[in-house]
This record gives C-alpha cells, structure tokens and sequence, in this order.
C-alpha cells in the first residue's frame, strides 16, 4: 500500500489557510512547487469553482485610455516609468478605488529598438494584494489587453473589501528579442491605492 499521496494530500491540506472575502471563504493551498492554489469562493463560467489561475471572480478594468487621458477619460495621469535594456515597462496606479467596485492599475511594456516582445515567453503578472483587497492574479498573455510584437498591455483589476491606504506589490515576468538574443527581465513594480 502506498501512503504517499495520502500523506501529500494531508500535508496540503494541513497547509490550507481560508480566508474570508467579498467573494466567499477563499483557501489558499500550498503546492510542491511553493506556489499555492485557491479552492473554494468564486465561480466560474461553468459553475466550477475558480482556480488561483483564473483569479478572483474581479471584472476586467479597461486601460485604453489611461496613459493618453483625454476629454472622456480626465487629464493624462501620472505614469511610472521604469526603463530597461530594450524595454520600458509604464504603469498608472489607481489613485483611488470606490470600496466594493472595481478599479485597476495598468501596466504597458515596450519594447525598444532592435527588440520586439516575445509572443512565445510565458507572459506573467504576479498581484500581492493588500489585506482587504481582492486581485485578479496571476495575469497571463490571455488575460492582456494587448499583446504584440510591439506592446504588452495588461489591466490588473482590484477591489478593496474596507477603506484605507493600500500598498500593493507586483512583479512582471516578460520576454523581448533582438535578431541577435532574447532576454526574460522580470520588473517589480509598488503603488499606494487610497480606497474610500
């Protein structure tokens, strides 16, 4: 008899730490590999129960306008820049969020000449959420609002559950290529978000 997976199923398991969101009693579950799964809460397109993939049942937030601002979309925010060998990676953080609605940070990577983003490097986005906020996280090329050999540009959507400042953390993994090379830098991006 082997006791293996039961004794891998209870030590997951003795790992699992559930708590409680606007989305229902969510538990993050440990894996071999150090990342952990999340079981319960929200429900997917087909009934089942979301995944740590799919994130947070959290609707998308779209960023078409928010490094250009315009009439419709306000004054141009405040991007942060953060410049790379043959990348840019910008982002606008959300200000403010309304408790309870959606709001989002947007994130838009160029690449700079001779370097074009590489479609075929797993593209990822990994959201520490503050305590009280739910993140659609992690973030994928599927889940870009653009993703092309000249721009990756991904919407990472948030609500805060209680008011106050909120410090968030990302980290972005991308590939870009030259005729010559390609390179997988990974950027670690930080805003403040005031929900009210």
């Amino acid at each position: 008899m082997r006791a293996t997976p039961l004794l891998g199923i209870f030590l997951v398991l003795a790992g699992c730490q559930p708590t409680e969101s606007a989305l229902g009693t969510v538990s993050a579950v440990p894996t071999t590999d150090g990342t952990s799964v999340a079981i319960g809460g929200a429900k997917g397109a087909s009934g089942a129960p979301a995944t740590a993939a799919a994130g947070p049942a959290i609707p998308a937030v779209p960023c078409d306008t928010a490094f250009t601002g315009g009439p419709a979309a306000g004054p141009k925010p405040a991007v942060t820049t953060k410049k790379g060998e043959g990348y840019v990676v910008e982002y606008v953080a959300a200000a403010t969020a309304d408790v309870g609605k959606p709001a989002a940070t947007c994130v838009r990577i160029t690449p700079t000449a001779p370097y074009h983003v590489n479609l075929k490097y797993p593209f990822q986005v990994d959201v520490t959420p503050p305590a009280g906020v739910d993140a659609r996280t992690p973030m994928h090329k599927e889940d870009a609002e653009a993703y092309a050999d000249t721009e990756a540009r991904v919407s990472l959507a948030f609500i805060a559950r209680d008011g106050g400042d909120k410090n968030f953390a990302a980290t972005i993994h991308f590939g870009i290529c030259s005729d010559a090379v390609c390179e997988t830098p990974t950027e670690e991006l930080a805003w403040k978000t005031a929900a009210k």
